[in-house]
């Protein structure tokens, strides 16, 4: 969702900043897109041993729940451009797709507008798996939920993580360099800036 549906980093990365500039840290903004797709409390975790800040448990989940609440405040996170073009074109052409997000329900209905969100037959969120990326545990339940082999099936991704993850669930995986540049996905089937490519893979297939 974030990075590949939804224009969404830039804010999930002001959302961090403003969460650890209440702790004195000034955060570097590729700390949190490093990490992205895992379990909020994982980022917030790995980012406090990074920077040496020392919070417990409690304080953690504190945080995040500022972070996210901050996140659904901000302006600016929108879909982007080709995405519901894409979707119609998977849904004419038959070819169901599945939503895999490291984010919560709530943030995800947040950002995702109600017809983009009924052309997904299912919806995986970080609620529904115990492991995030770069577990392959949400892929895995994405790939049931649309009842095919996951080799047959073309995970999009943006991020180290979700690759990592889509790889161990056994998909193939298209990179969009929405939110990194093309030599931080290593590990892809392909790299492309343009959404459009999701089709052409599909009617090649």
């Amino acid at each position: 969702m974030d990075g590949v549906l939804i224009d969404s980093q830039p804010n999930h990365v002001r959302a961090w900043q403003h969460v650890f500039a209440r702790h004195g840290v000034k955060l570097d903004p590729l700390l949190p897109l490093q990490r992205e797709g895992e379990k909020a409390l994982d980022t917030a975790g790995w980012i406090c041993g990074e920077v040496g800040l020392r919070l417990n448990l409690a304080q953690r989940e504190e945080l995040v729940a500022q972070k996210r609440a901050f996140f659904r405040s901000l302006e600016g996170t929108v879909p982007f451009p080709e995405v519901m073009d894409v979707l119609r074109g998977l849904h004419q052409r038959g070819v169901p797709a599945a939503l895999v997000t490291g984010s919560t329900v709530v943030n995800a209905h947040a950002v995702v507008p109600d017809e983009m969100w009924r052309l997904f037959v299912a919806h995986i969120a970080a609620e529904d798996v115990t492991q995030g990326k770069p577990h392959p545990e949400g892929y895995l339940r994405g790939v049931a939920a649309l009842g095919l082999e996951a080799g047959d099936c073309l995970a999009v991704e943006n991020a180290p993580f979700g690759i990592q993850a889509a790889r161990a669930a056994g998909c193939r995986v298209l990179a969009l360099s929405t939110t990194l540049p093309a030599h931080c996905l290593v590990g892809a089937d392909e790299i492309s800036h343009r959404h459009q490519r999701v089709l052409e893979l599909v009617d090649v297939a």
